[in-house]
């Protein structure tokens, strides 16, 4: 039996990954981040910063005069929730996308179900997710 390929990163996860400082990031959180980074901040601030992650990583990013816009789209990756380049709340978003919110990265950092869950016995919140189950933004 042969195993299919696993696929390589893309750079849209390698760079959100990086700046999450973990892996939990899914393909589709990390493209939509990009998409929503472009929408706010424009082509060439994103593309400044993923050419310099390109060339020097995470601590050239931090040095990068766009850093705002690296943790905003640092921000959204944590909670799906978008942010200016100042941190304050972006007035653009009156809903928050359930997917970018279900796939967040915080919730298998913090190794719990992410709020308003349905489906779930009551007191299900109290225990680790299991894998898999969907609540960890690595699907089912």
């Amino acid at each position: 039996m042969t195993l299919p390929a696993v696929p390589e990163p893309t750079d849209a996860s390698r760079f959100c990954c990086a700046l999450a400082g973990t892996d939990a990031v899914s393909e589709r959180l990390a493209l939509a981040a990009l998409l929503h980074s472009r929408e706010r901040f424009g082509d060439d601030v994103v593309d400044g910063l993923l050419e310099t992650f390109e060339q020097g990583g995470v601590e050239a990013v931090q040095q990068h005069p766009d850093v705002g816009a690296a943790r905003a789209l640092t921000y959204f990756l944590y909670t799906g929730v978008l942010r200016s380049a100042s941190g304050e709340p972006d007035p653009r978003q009156t809903e928050i996308d359930e997917a970018d919110y279900f796939e967040s990265v915080l919730w298998p950092v913090v190794q719990a179900h992410p709020r308003a869950l349905s489906g779930g016995y009551f007191g299900h919140w109290h225990y680790p997710p299991e894998e898999g189950d969907g609540s960890d933004g690595r699907g089912a």
